[in-house]
């Protein structure tokens, strides 16, 4: 028989043998890997995860020798080597039979047998384990070890603990044992000096046993530490505790009745610091002045019982409550009848003779000044709401601030959502350029400071820096801002980065796995906060549920009524369930002018969609899903020029998230006909050609609200995908992505593509779509400077327009040749061609369409010296874009208002519109406008005189044209000319060739950092 080992890991590292100290494990990464290897003595070890942790910075081959002598340093130092551990090739293992005296086991033991007793409201023995748990905690988990995987280990241990105290200092007060309360509170504060809760609970026992010098003397300590550790000063709690011991008011204490002694409150302490909500408290505890029953509600993990007990904690303090605060923990409780029991226990209420519990609550409670928490109420709702209406009628001074993911349904109650952490802008970008910028802009979120806080819990040395600081806002935005998510993250950062964090955020329900033991089951996954709710749905709610997890970012009711519902879910059922699922908080209502819309936090959202995928329905639900949207975005084209514009743009921009899901959906490897029910509902296309007409629909909704980037994407994708034959749905998706090409200053794909929408139409026959083709042809060729073919391929394209007739096809014509005359100095003629277009513009109601002409008139009317005018033409079309949320427009109103500015000498102004001209541009990605820009701003510059600036800008511009095939107007060269030959009468030819040549050097990224520094 082998003598048992005896094995200390609290506090230090420490192993005797048959009653001998081992001194030959001497050495950290020894000690390091044999706690290891004890501590997950149940489960083989691989021998490559071992390496790997241990020596994550060492080659793979390193690192197998490294663990290779480190085995064969166990061998020689341990003793009953062979009989201890079990080593094979692949794996290495404490024999978990083999006898040990652990005091981390023996730690554990206590606890769990703490929470035994407390289930059996054994008082005297939950002391006991506590007391025994205290006493064989030593100190931390091997505090001399630094290797990553003792730090979450350790914090684990060492919440336990402190958990541990927490509950002997309640247990004691509620003896009126207040000079052992203080003892364990001062323990409390030796292993964790940092928060500041237990200074005031520490005030409080020292106010309560009459010793009010010490409990001054706590403020002080609490000031004293907050500032040097954290140069922050105590909380608006705090300070109102202490006034209250400076006014000498001694704290309330409530005596019931027929109880046993209490404290004025049994609220848990926190182990965890409280991030952000400030305006939150705020706005509840404002809440609470106004109404006797508040409902916190919200999806699970959202931090509603958080939120709670830190307004309890808040109001503990002051004198609104004098008969306490007391928290019902309902979570663990599955019987509603018990309700009341929980309630009474809390209080210290008993059963009195002949009287029912509720009337006994009520007795009790009739003359009391309370706050009654109860937490966590949904799958209780019935029982919670009776208990609360009984209270609320025959109890005037109580109130009742409860939490539930769906409201208690009383008259009276104030449903209040809570809302998620402060998150920064989704549109935030790993590429983010201004990364500095960044950093100080989101370093202020809610969202940011919980993952850092809980990230430094398990690694201290982590900061929030400017080179992460883009990831980790990712990672909040893409957990919705909810605080367990965040928290669950955060923990991986132990054996992750956190840019490996946003790449596995797919599969989140996989990677943010257990957290915290001690936590509620509920909430120790991710997975199990949601299966909570989900569990309490009824049947058609779950099949509701699964089925919206096809729509993405939000999602009309109409939308839901057409692709939800089926033989087995009724249409006319789809609102009744979805306010069920509001109701729940699986569900958002977002209400967006007129029309409300629906949401499911993306987090919901992967979770409903597992459902989904596991009930056979995913397929047949995105092809409806395709379907609707196809449909939306067809019947959206043809409002996209006429009056309704604004509003059918907005609608496209509403489901832009729909829109990439169905397209996405479109270029996948799957019969979009397969499963659709109901097919009359649905437009009838093949796949490939029903990818090619959603995009195609869209082009002019990507072009006006600035999307070119995303717009060419899918164009491009869906006509590499498409292998009919040649038809109206790809020549439409051609002259999108040509138009899409040309803004981005890509003429020659541009014109290539508007080719080849032209073949296709001569070869069919379809004289609108050859007018169409010729007349986007002869803009790609105007851009790249051949007038004569471009005003050719326009007469082609008018007279056919004509003909048809088709009034919106002249009136595009007819603004493009105005600007091939304007190109080429033809003023007068220019001013003709814009009047007519502008006159067409307007019976058509075609807001978009009178503003480009409203820009290009008045270029032509700056340029004939109409100064005053061309004004009122820019701003008026500003207006317009603005309207129209066209960034392309707005951008080029902009540079024209900047343009005329500087010919009005009001150069710093110029300064303004060009370089906010000139970031819309450069967001939009369009060369041809971002060197307009930069040649604006170097005319600027010189009417400034920084000349150097002005030649460098113009070299720069020079070689900018030049590269990327955009030449110069001849009206403008002439214009340009003028202020250049200017500036160089100023230098010396030797000076303006070094200012030009450096000009020309540049990148145009360059160019743009320049143009816009100071």
């Amino acid at each position: 028989m082998i003598p048992a080992l005896h094995v200390r890991l609290l506090g230090g590292f420490y192993v005797a043998y048959d009653g001998r100290p081992v001194t030959t494990l001497n050495a950290a990464r020894l000690q390091s890997v044999l706690a290891y290897l004890i501590l997950h003595r149940q489960t083989p070890q691989s021998r490559r995860y071992l390496a790997f942790l241990f020596w994550p910075d060492s080659t793979e081959a390193q690192a197998y020798v490294n663990l290779r002598n480190i085995l064969h340093r166990l061998h020689h130092a341990l003793p009953e080597a062979d009989h201890v551990l079990r080593v094979d090739s692949q794996t290495v293992q404490w024999q978990p039979d083999i006898p040990i005296c652990l005091d981390v086991a023996d730690f554990e033991t206590a606890i769990i047998g703490a929470d035994q007793t407390e289930a059996m409201r054994d008082s005297a023995a939950l002391q006991a384990a506590l007391e025994r748990a205290v006493s064989l905690y030593q100190g931390d988990l091997l505090p001399d070890c630094y290797d990553d995987w003792i730090l979450p280990e350790r914090e684990r241990w060492r919440e336990m603990m402190l958990g541990a105290l927490a509950r002997l200092i309640i247990l004691s007060e509620s003896r009126f044992d207040y000079r052992t309360a203080i003892h364990y509170a001062q323990q409390l504060l030796r292993h964790d000096p940092l928060q500041e809760a237990t200074y005031r609970h520490l005030m409080r026992l020292y106010a309560l046993s009459g010793d009010r010098v010490n409990a001054l003397r706590t403020y002080q300590t609490c000031v004293a530490v907050l500032e040097q550790e954290l140069a922050v000063e105590p909380s608006l709690a705090t300070l109102e505790a202490y006034e209250q011991l400076w006014s000498n008011r001694p704290p309330p204490v409530s005596i019931p009745e027929n109880a046993v002694l209490s404290p004025s409150t049994n609220l848990p302490f926190q182990l965890t610091s409280f991030i952000g909500r400030e305006r939150e408290i705020v706005e509840v505890k404002r809440l609470l002045t106004g109404t006797r029953l508040l409902t916190l509600t919200g999806p699970g993990g959202g931090g509603k019982t958080r939120l709670a007990l830190e307004v309890a904690n808040a109001l503990l303090v002051t004198a609104t409550f004098p008969d306490g605060v007391w928290w019902v923990e309902l979570a663990t409780l599955s019987d509603p009848a018990l309700v009341p029991q929980l309630v009474a226990t809390a209080l210290n209420i008993h059963e009195l003779p002949n009287r029912t519990l509720m009337e006994t609550l009520g007795d009790f409670l009739r003359s009391k000044h309370l706050l009654l928490l109860l937490d966590n109420c949904e799958h209780l709702a019935a029982a919670c709401a009776q208990l609360a209406e009984m209270l609320l009628r025959t109890c005037a001074h109580v109130r009742i601030l409860a939490t539930s993911r769906e409201s208690l349904g009383l008259t009276g109650e104030i449903s209040w959502p809570v809302p998620p952490l402060t998150l920064p802008p989704h549109s935030i970008s790993m590429a983010s350029r201004e990364s500095e910028l960044a950093f100080e802009q989101l370093k202020e979120f809610e969202a940011i400071h919980l993952f850092v806080d809980r990230a430094n819990a398990v690694i201290p040395t982590f900061n929030l820096t400017s080179l992460n600081v883009i990831a980790v806002a990712q990672v909040c935005c893409r957990l919705d801002g909810i605080p367990l998510a965040i928290e669950l993250a955060a923990a991986r950062v132990k054996i992750l980065t956190v840019e490996q964090l946003v790449s596995r955020l797919d599969d989140r329900f996989n990677l943010l796995g257990p957290g915290s033991r001690t936590a509620l089951p509920r909430h120790q996954t991710l997975r199990a906060t949601i299966d909570w709710s989900y569990d309490l749905l009824v049947e058609h709610e779950r099949l509701l549920f699964h089925r919206l997890s096809v729509f993405s970012g939000g999602f009309s009711l109409e939308a839901a009524e057409t692709v939800c519902a089926d033989e087995n879910l009724e249409s006319a059922r789809i609102l009744e369930l979805l306010a069920h699922l509001v109701d729940k908080s699986l569900v958002m209502v977002e209400n967006q002018g007129a029309q409300a819309r629906y949401r499911l936090l993306e987090t919901i959202r992967q979770y409903a969609g597992d459902k989904l995928l596991i009930s056979g329905e995913r397929e047949r639900l995105l092809n409806r899903h395709f379907y609707f949207f196809l449909e939306l975005a067809e019947e959206a084209e043809r409002h996209l020029t006429g009056a309704d514009q604004v509003i059918w743009l907005n609608r496209l921009e509403q489901d832009h998230d729909n829109l990439r899901t169905a397209l996405e959906w479109s270029l996948t490897d799957h019969d979009l006909a397969a499963n659709v029910t109901q097919p009359e509902l649905f437009c009838q296309a093949t796949t490939a050609e029903a990818g090619l007409r959603l995009a195609g629909a869209l082009w002019r909704f990507w072009f006006v609200h600035g999307y070119l980037n995303e717009g060419r994407m899918w164009l491009e994708r869906v006509l590499a995908g498409s292998h009919l034959p040649a038809g109206p749905a790809r020549s439409k998706a051609l002259n999108g992505a040509g138009v899409l090409a040309h803004m981005q200053g890509d003429y020659k794909r541009a014109a290539a593509l508007h080719q080849e929408s032209l073949a296709i139409c001569q070869q069919q026959g379809t004289r609108r779509g050859v007018a169409y083709a010729l007349h986007y042809l002869g803009v790609a060729l105007q851009a790249q400077g051949d007038y004569a073919q471009a005003a050719a391929d326009y007469a082609a394209s008018l007279a056919i327009f004509r003909a048809l007739p088709d009034q919106r096809g002249i009136a595009i014509t007819l603004r493009d040749l105005g600007e091939v005359a304007a190109n080429q100095g033809n003023f007068v003629q220019a001013v003709a061609y814009y009047d007519e277009a502008l006159s067409l513009r307007r019976k058509l109601a075609d807001k978009h369409g009178i503003a480009r002409v409203l820009n290009n008139l008045g270029a032509v009317v700056h340029l004939q010296g109409k100064s005053e005018r061309a004004g009122t033409l820019y701003e008026e079309s500003l207006i317009l874009f603005r309207e129209l949320g066209d960034t392309q427009g707005i951008a080029n109103s902009l540079y024209n208002l900047g343009d005329l500015a500087n010919d009005q000498a009001n150069n710093r102004r110029a300064l303004e519109l060009f370089r906010e001209s000139l970031m819309l541009f450069r967001q939009l990605g369009d060369k041809h406008g971002l060197i307009l820009c930069l040649e604006g701003l170097a005319k600027t510059g010189g009417a400034l005189g920084d000349t150097e600036r002005a030649v460098h800008l113009c070299g720069a511009v020079e070689v900018l044209r030049s590269r990327n095939g955009i030449p110069r107007p001849l009206a403008r060269c002439r214009q340009n000319q003028h202020w250049l030959t200017a500036i160089q009468t100023e230098l010396s030819q030797e000076d303006f060739a070094v200012m030009w040549a450096f000009g020309q050097a540049m990148t145009l990224e360059q160019a743009l950092e320049y143009a816009l520094t100071v």
